[in-house]
């Protein structure tokens, strides 16, 4: 069997992810979560992240800009700016 590398720009979500395993396929149903990338809020840095839910994803967020860029984001401005950034 022969293994191809994705990438999640290869999804369209919702998507069907089937998993060859003999002797019967498995599906996968991948549903929409939210997710953010530093460089849409106008940062050189690589960071991506995707959560279960939003509140999970802003944790990821706040503890990436505390530890990374040294941002407290305790700011209104900064949260909304981050929040907007935020796809699902």
């Amino acid at each position: 069997m022969a293994l191809k590398s994705v990438t999640r720009s290869d999804f369209h979500f919702p998507v069907r992810v089937c998993i060859e395993i003999l002797p019967a396929p498995i599906v996968v149903e991948v549903k929409n979560m939210p997710s953010f990338k530093c460089s849409d809020i106008g940062m050189n840095c690589r960071f991506e992240a995707t959560a279960k839910t939003k509140e999970e994803l802003m944790d990821r967020i706040m503890e990436h800009a505390k530890n990374a860029h040294d941002m407290d984001m305790t700011s209104p401005e900064d949260v909304m700016k981050v929040d907007n950034a935020i796809t699902e």
